[in-house]
């Protein structure tokens, strides 16, 4: 037995003659097997080319979503697989259709990545958030994440604090003291910090738009 088909009304339609809109990208979050921003950047995208509109689009990736920008050996390297960066073709299509893609300079700080990292063509910005603020000034919308996924992201970086700072504790409580292996813990809990600090930002610049 087939499923009908149901009829589909359009009861609002849009069509734009211009879009200037920037996507601050912290975390994949999935919608079926794609992430959801990039789900919604190739929506805009082909409605843009529909429309035969004039466009600026520009997808600010960082936080927990940098590693998307990363090339295949430098993927490899930061989670630790041999199978390389499985969002490559995504990112480089829209590369190609002619959305800006860039990354957080912070983030690429706080995990040690350069611009020889990055698939061609994405640029390294000062910070996402300094840069969303600047596209914002420039008149151009944005969408970003929501408080609840802000908050699940500075709950995840302090317990990342939390679980390294034990682990740090417990390397210099042997005997004898692990140095060198306390050492690394605390520059991942520095790593951690930062990103907290960096969701608190984000909490704060929200609250202060509403």
């Amino acid at each position: 037995m087939t499923v009908q088909e149901k009829t589909l009304h359009i009861d609002m339609p849009v069509k734009l003659t211009e879009v200037k809109i920037v996507f601050s990208i912290a975390s994949l979050s999935f919608e079926g097997d794609l992430p959801a921003s990039i789900f919604h950047l190739q929506l805009i995208m082909s409605d843009i080319g529909n429309w035969k509109a004039k466009s600026q689009v520009v997808a600010v990736f960082h936080t927990n979503a940098g590693h998307v920008t990363l090339h295949d050996q430098a993927y490899n390297r930061d989670r630790n697989i041999v199978t390389g960066n499985p969002y490559k073709k995504l990112v480089t299509d829209l590369i190609d259709r002619g959305v800006q893609v860039e990354l957080c300079g912070a983030t690429a700080k706080a995990h040690g990545w350069g611009n020889s990292d990055l698939i061609p063509g994405i640029k390294i910005n000062t910070d996402a958030l300094a840069r969303t603020t600047q596209l914002v000034q420039e008149e151009l919308s944005t969408l970003g994440p929501t408080t609840d996924s802000i908050a699940k992201e500075l709950n995840e970086s302090l317990s990342c604090v939390i679980i390294n700072a034990s682990t740090c504790l417990r390397t210099l409580a042997a005997d004898p003291p692990n140095v060198e292996g306390a050492r690394e813990t605390a520059l991942r809990t520095i790593s951690c910090s930062n990103r907290a600090a960096e969701a608190v930002s984000r909490l704060s610049a929200l609250f202060c738009k509403k």
